[in-house]
């Protein structure tokens, strides 16, 4: 067994944990709910379109260059993404933006967009750490610092739908699960198959499911719970906060 395996796995645990402390801050009783719905649903989105745009497209490309598809492949695979969230979204139920069970299928579709994200990202946050322990520690704090307002994006839509506080913590903290839980799975069972190719696919299919959830789910909802101009403020805080925190990567 490899000699830091506890504090990789120690620190790829504090990344997806953070999930569970953005959950607990949007359910905080002085915020300002009316407000922070459509804020928060629109920061999400930022959250989305931009790691998506910035990060996992790009980083995609890199990893699946030199493989023959690589010139269409990323974007067939993008496609995809959004092809099968697409499919996933008609599984929960249908109804107008601004209605609870609209905003229980958001936060439902976000948790597992965030989820399928972060399953990939846990494994090589642990493969990081690893190798180098204090390029680890700093890209496990980099995660955790998106992974806050990501927890914020699944309690806030789960919370107003459902009036459940508990519900809503346990989604957030629950998505964030998954990063600790794809290190151990990658860890005991993929790192002998673990390559640069299957973690390019990995990346270009969550992109399109972070772009459909965004588009289809967050901003329309946003701009259903709109007083003014609350959603284009979040979206452009969302994507700051999302830039901010890939500069320490």
């Amino acid at each position: 067994m490899d000699k830091n395996i506890y504090f990789a796995f120690a620190m790829t645990s504090l990344a997806g944990l953070a999930t569970a402390v953005g959950g607990a801050m949007a359910l905080h009783p002085k915020l300002p709910q009316k407000q922070l719905l459509p804020f928060g649903l629109a920061f999400a989105a930022g959250i989305m379109l931009y790691v998506s745009v910035a990060e996992l497209l790009p980083e995609a490309v890199r990893l699946l260059a030199g493989t023959p598809t690589h010139g269409w492949g990323v974007a067939l695979l993008f496609l995809i993404g959004v092809l099968l969230m697409a499919g996933l979204h008609r599984c929960f139920p249908d109804g107008s933006v601004s209605k609870p069970s609209s905003l229980l299928r958001t936060g439902w579709l976000t948790a597992v967009a965030i989820a399928i994200h972060n399953f990939p990202e846990g494994f090589a946050t642990l493969m990081t750490a690893l190798s180098n322990p204090t390029m680890g520690a700093t890209l496990a704090v980099a995660i955790a610092l998106h992974n806050v307002p990501e927890g914020m994006a699944v309690a806030v839509p789960v919370y107003h739908a459902t009036g459940n506080k508990h519900k809503a913590f346990a989604m957030a903290a629950g998505a964030g699960l998954l990063e600790p839980l794809g290190a151990l799975v990658g860890y005991l069972l993929l790192r002998p198959f673990f390559s640069d190719a299957l973690l390019g696919i990995t990346f270009a299919l969550t992109a399109g499911v972070m772009v459909f959830i965004s588009l289809d789910e967050l901003l329309p909802a946003a701009h259903a719970h709109d007083p003014g101009r609350l959603a284009m403020a979040g979206t452009l805080a969302g994507m700051g906060v999302m830039a901010l925190s890939l500069m320490m990567l």
